[in-house]
């Protein structure tokens, strides 16, 4: 018997393990001794952290993201958060075709053209299918959606009750807590 998955809240998930070494400050200092490095001088071009990549690849959630096309998705990171890195969060809702919604921090890649397409909250059934999902960007460190509750109580009662979620938090606050050590380099 087969279960599909109806619907999921993904709190600080991500994909991309060269982006987590390289801005994971808790890691940052132990790998670059390590190894012999300058401080900065690991980034996301260099050849190490795409070695550890491609060992991980299989693994890799945002490998898998375009495999989930039948449920509701609601993503959540926050950029100043040192565990799970505003940018494997960003690839992970790219993967799975989520739009972002709150933008802070934008563009992360550098290019506009590169990042995902922006949704203004609330949001309702605006995928494919009907489906309800967003990557909502939280300024915030690890724990935004403890700082944030109505955010994921608003897409899993909406969902239980209609079974179309819709994503509608109110107004969204910020906490400056990182959690973890923080990142390496921070976007602000």
């Amino acid at each position: 018997m087969s279960t599909m998955l109806k619907a999921g809240f993904i709190s600080a998930g991500g994909g991309g393990l060269y982006e987590a070494v390289v801005h994971r400050a808790d890691q940052r200092g132990q790998l670059d001794d390590l190894l012999g490095l300058d401080p900065r001088e690991l980034d996301m071009f260099h050849p190490l952290v795409h070695a550890l990549q491609t060992i991980a690849e299989v693994g890799d959630a945002a490998n898998y993201g375009r495999d989930v096309t039948t449920a509701h998705v609601l993503s959540v990171g926050g950029v100043l958060d040192g565990c799970s890195v505003w940018e494997v969060v960003s690839i992970l809702g790219t993967a799975l075709g989520l739009p972002l919604a709150h933008p802070i921090f934008h563009p992360t890649f550098g290019s506009p053209a590169l990042e995902p397409p922006i949704v203004d909250l609330p949001v309702h059934s605006n995928l494919p299918g009907q489906r309800t999902g967003a990557t909502v960007q939280l300024d915030t460190g690890h724990f935004g959606t403890v700082t944030n509750p109505n955010l994921g109580l608003s897409f899993l009662e909406s969902f239980a009750a209609t079974g179309v979620p819709t994503i509608d938090p109110g107004p969204l606050s910020s906490d400056a807590t990182p959690g973890c050590s923080g990142r390496f380099d921070p976007l602000r």
